[in-house]
């Protein structure tokens, strides 16, 4: 089946979401179709498995999405008029219907993967009313008008129900994943070299793109009484992001900055490194949002054989002792989260059991392989309930 898969990234920028797209785009290709991949001509993806079809725009920080919205309809249409796609997938479209019209003209049945509540993170990010009304209707027609809607968590999934009537059979859960071969165990003490942190930490970290959900002021207030039963803690914050300003602020002002190890932000294939420099892996969730998502570092925690200290959060907690890769915590305790963090720093052979544990649950469940499987079973099924 001949697959479009288009999308709004900057795929040159790995992590997040344009990862996701890839993986994606990728396996479905894996699974025998023939895959095209669109995205706009921001940054470009070196190495890609698909084919990469570039959408002009102006690459100027304010003019990019502008003239995206002047050139995709164009450019949608002339493609698919062109290839015909018996299906096209659109991810994260805001205020842009064009995909949707491009494909019905060119006789395409529309999936759409919806990551997020834009609206709410919108509201978060300080967006004026008339945008978030103009977002809604965009994305209440893209839904409106798909054959299947793709999201990363149930919540997503029942709100997508709920706020534009979309049918619940119609929506399937799909999972963030994580490559498997580039994450993968190794001895803490040489990823440490390798990464260039200072010997003798007993690192306790979070790799990301540090944001107000992610909570990490919960480890700063935890940090105290962490240190006093394991004085040799470290805490390893990788990545850049919009709170992390606030957070080395508020280490500072807690009296936590000389543990912490702000990195900022590293190329992409070091990550691994980082994270197999920790003993104990963090993921938390502050109820800034009404969901909590689905944070694809702990998926790349697990590939990497870490255990995890995580948020007692749908998506979270549940999953990791499921897996029994680590702990579930109210993070908003301090004395609750030092006491699980001790907990796993004191029994080494039981770290061990939980990593090597964290590793299997991710080959086996949630390898970008496994996810793209049932993406391509969820749309093969479809088009061909359509035909039957």
């Amino acid at each position: 089946m001949r697959i479009a898969v288009t999308c709004y990234e900057s795929l040159g920028v790995p992590g997040g979401s344009a990862l996701q797209v890839l993986r994606l785009a990728e396996g479905l290709a894996g699974a025998g179709h023939e895959v095209t991949l669109y995205a706009p001509a921001i940054t470009m993806a070196e190495g890609a498995k698909v084919p990469v079809r570039y959408i002009p725009v102006l690459n100027l920080r304010w003019l990019r999405f502008p003239s995206y919205l002047l050139v995709a309809p164009v450019f949608f249409l002339r493609e698919f008029l062109a290839s015909r796609p018996a299906a096209v997938l659109a991810f994260e479209v805001y205020f842009d219907c064009s995909v949707l019209i491009a494909a019905r003209l060119a006789g395409a049945r529309l999936f759409s993967f919806i990551n997020a509540i834009a609206e709410e993170e919108m509201r978060l990010g300080g967006w004026r009313l008339p945008l978030r009304w103009a977002l809604h209707s965009a994305q209440r027609l893209l839904a409106a008008g798909s054959s299947g809607v793709y999201t990363i968590s149930s919540e997503i999934a029942a709100w997508l129900s709920a706020s534009y009537a979309v049918p619940e059979e119609l929506v399937k859960v799909i999972k963030n994943g994580v490559d498997t071969a580039m994450f993968s165990p190794g001895p803490a003490a040489g990823a440490a070299r390798s990464a260039g942190l200072p010997a003798g930490g007993r690192y306790i970290g979070f790799v990301g793109r540090p944001a107000d959900w992610h909570g990490l002021e919960y480890l700063v207030d935890a940090a105290g009484a962490i240190l006093a039963a394991v004085p040799s803690a470290r805490f390893l914050v990788v990545g850049d992001g919009p709170a992390l300003p606030r957070l080395r602020e508020y280490a500072r002002q807690k009296g936590a900055e000389g543990s912490f190890i702000f990195t900022g932000s590293v190329p992409h294939a070091r990550v691994p490194d980082y994270i197999r420099a920790c003993e104990v892996c963090v993921v938390f969730c502050r109820p800034v949002r009404s969901y909590p998502g689905d944070p694809m570092k702990l998926y790349e925690y697990l590939a990497c054989g870490r255990p995890v200290l995580a948020s007692d959060a749908p998506g979270y907690g549940d999953l990791v002792e499921k897996a029994g890769a680590g702990l579930s915590v109210n993070a908003s305790d301090p004395a609750a989260l030092a006491a699980a963090a001790v907990k796993l720093l004191s029994d080494e052979s039981a770290l061990a059991a939980m990593g090597a544990r964290a590793r299997a649950a991710a080959v086996s469940e949630h390898d970008w392989s496994v996810r793209s499987a049932a993406l391509a079973a969820d749309i093969a099924g479809r088009m061909n309930a359509r035909t039957a």
